[in-house]
């Protein structure tokens, strides 16, 4: 089984207020708010947060703050499973698209 410790952690560009606003702070908020509605696509990075020199990749998928990163691939593979279940907000990542699962 995958170690957390063993990826690169998620992190949203301080866009978020600037876009979003005030009151859709997606990146501390784990309440269930609706986005789509104000939703413009957000670029996010990922960042070593361990003390290892070891290289890590970027996960397919990353619980964060009760919303759920997936990358490119998982996008693909996985969105007309969740498309009926919540929202797939578009993110960019490294020139790629991915998305958050709300």
């Amino acid at each position: 089984m995958p170690n957390e410790s063993d990826y690169l952690s998620l992190q949203y560009d301080d866009e978020v207020i600037e876009k979003l606003g005030e009151k859709f702070l997606i990146q501390a908020d784990p309440s269930p708010i609706e986005y789509s509605e104000v939703w413009k696509t957000l670029n996010i990075s990922f960042v070593d947060s361990g003390r290892t020199k070891k290289i890590k990749e970027i996960p397919d998928l990353q619980p964060d703050f009760g919303h759920l990163f997936l990358n490119e691939k998982a996008t693909i593979a996985l969105s007309d499973y969740l498309v009926g279940s919540g929202e797939l907000l578009e993110v960019c990542y490294e020139n790629k698209i991915g998305s958050i699962f709300n």
